[in-house]
């Protein structure tokens, strides 16, 4: 799980997680547009953070119930 702008997680290091997952076949690497660092515990109120928190707890939930 990725917020779209993260000022600790650098572009560069985004692709290589994404291609190391994809790669290894370890997870799956998900992108939330519109979202800021911490949006998940965070929200900033905006529409479109609320909806990625929401989505990204429902996502999490998901990889756990098929993983665990």
């Amino acid at each position: 799980m990725c917020a779209e702008t993260d000022h600790t997680f650098s572009p560069e290091l985004k692709s290589h997680f994404e291609n190391e997952l994809t790669k290894n076949g370890l997870g799956t690497f998900i992108n939330y547009p519109g979202t800021v660092h911490g949006f998940v515990t965070r929200p900033d109120g905006s529409e479109q953070s609320n909806q990625g928190s929401e989505k990204a707890i429902h996502d999490a939930i998901e990889y756990f119930n098929k993983n665990i």
